[in-house]
């Protein structure tokens, strides 16, 4: 009778087992080591597997499990945003690292210009330029240098090039934006200012020789003869633009920025009388640029 019962059991189990081992379940097949216990535990093997697998088919239906594996930092949403969120705090505007007290910041922040455009911070490579830390002033005097020096070597290239093809309106175009460049950034000196007020004086009536009334050489030209206080052909350029371009916010900028600059407080009343007869296409940037001056 009791070699009948453990027959039927190791029938009952063998035919378990084959099932399990045949069901098609990722989850036991991914698993070799279910394999064994399956084989070898008469009922309960087979038992167990088929109670796992109900229970991971109850509870996450249509899911993936993760592994251990595949979870990386790089990877992690908290741990990028804590990396994230320690640049930003060690990100510090150059602007304001100048004012610091802090000696090591502003060193730290004005070296990391050496490895990015400089041009752009020049503006504050200026005012670091008469820090009171000497190494601080050093650094921001070595990278004006290097500017200065690369404006110089393009300028001199574009003289030679435009020399050669003074009819080139594309070449005269790319030397009067970096000559204008150059005399916006205060770093000519006084003894070649004036020549390459000069020169550029030269290029923006040659342009408007061959481009009559263009409104950017026009423009450019007004600030120019600003520049050199030249009173009598500032007022010729003053009236050409108001003639031509009477809604354009920048004309009217320019006029008022020529008139507070040559300190012609009566030309600059009859210039905000005038503007507030005048239909302006003004913009926001265009309305803060002239707040100073007048409420619109």
């Amino acid at each position: 009778m009791n070699i009948w019962v453990i027959f039927l059991l190791l029938i009952i189990h063998s035919v378990a087992a084959f099932f399990i081992l045949v069901w098609p379940s990722g989850r036991l097949r991914g698993r070799r080591e279910y394999i064994i216990p399956i084989l070898l535990v008469p009922v309960f093997g087979p038992l167990l597997a088929a109670t796992i697998e109900l229970l991971f088919l109850l509870k996450n239906p249509g899911s993936k499990p993760v592994e251990l594996e595949s979870l990386k930092f790089e990877h992690d949403l908290i741990w990028a945003a804590s990396v994230k969120q320690q640049d930003e705090k060690e990100a510090i505007p150059l602007e304001e690292a100048i004012l610091l007290n802090d000696i090591k910041t502003r060193r730290k922040v004005v070296l990391k210009t050496f490895k990015e455009d400089s041009t752009k911070y020049l503006d504050v490579l200026m005012v670091a330029r008469h820090n009171e830390d000497a190494d601080t002033t050093h650094y921001a005097t070595i990278q004006i240098s290097k500017i200065q020096r690369q404006f110089q070597l393009d300028l001199q290239k574009y003289a030679q090039t435009f020399e050669q093809n003074p009819n080139n309106l594309v070449l005269m175009n790319e030397y009067i934006d970096l000559l204008g460049r150059f005399l916006d950034s205060g770093l000519p000196e006084e003894s070649i200012l004036r020549h390459q007020r000069n020169v550029y004086a030269n290029l923006l009536e040659q342009k408007l020789s061959i481009v009559p009334n263009d409104h950017d050489t026009l423009i450019r030209k007004l600030r120019n003869c600003v520049a050199f206080k030249n009173y009598p052909v500032t007022l010729e350029v003053i009236e050409l633009l108001q003639k031509h371009w009477p809604n354009d916010e920048q004309t009217w900028i320019e006029t008022l920025r020529a008139c507070v600059e040559l300190r012609d407080s009566e030309r600059c009343q009859q210039t905000i009388n005038a503007m507030q007869h005048t239909r302006v296409a003004w913009t926001k940037r265009g309305r803060d640029q002239v707040r100073s001056w007048v409420q619109l």
